[in-house]
């Protein structure tokens, strides 16, 4: 698998006190998920130290074609921007959704408050195209369990526990969580 020696020195860089951004089967669901769907579009909001990243990466480059946008507020110096699957755009998810292309699965991992989710997803759904995944993390957080069950009825939801992790903290004694949801089109 392409990008193994990136995912494992993102899963050792970690800042003191501060945890990786997923656990390493929900990276694993992340490409397991890619290679299924094949998106010619993916997108991430929030790329940290960029483990979730390069799973991503690696399943489009095994897929042999696609493009990865990989929206931070902060430049994490995680060097996503250097795959050639990626483009890397440092800022504001609320400014840039708006000026990406049509989507076929979106992972959202950024601000994790109602209102940015809320935010975020208002903006993702018209860049949409019929069948698109997205996958919500730390979906355990009040703010996102609150957007997934906000979807209009033509999602499809699963939710589903991640694992605990001694780096990972529980959120109200709950893993953190996914959100795995799939656009049916417009009914």
């Amino acid at each position: 698998m392409k990008y193994q020696a990136e995912i494992a020195a993102a899963r050792q860089k970690r800042p003191e006190g501060v945890h990786v951004s997923c656990e390493p089967q929900v990276g694993e669901l992340l490409y397991a998920l890619i290679r299924l769907a094949q998106p010619g579009v993916a997108v991430e909001l929030g790329v940290f130290l960029g483990y979730s990243s390069y799973y991503m990466l690696s399943a489009l480059a095994a897929n042999g074609s696609g493009r990865l946008y990989a929206v931070d507020r902060e430049d994490c110096g995680s060097g996503v921007q250097n795959a050639p699957e990626c483009v890397f755009i440092q800022g504001d998810s609320r400014a840039v959704v708006p000026g990406l292309p049509m989507m076929d699965f979106v992972f959202i991992d950024s601000d994790h408050s109602y209102n940015v989710t809320r935010a975020e997803t208002d903006l993702l759904l018209p860049k949409l195209n019929p069948g698109a995944v997205l996958v919500f993390h730390d979906a355990s957080f009040d703010g996102v369990a609150q957007v997934v069950a906000e979807l209009p009825p033509q999602f499809q939801r699963i939710s589903l526990p991640t694992p605990v992790l001694p780096d990972r903290a529980l959120i109200r004694g709950r893993p953190s969580g996914l959100a795995v949801v799939r656009f049916a089109g417009v009914a």
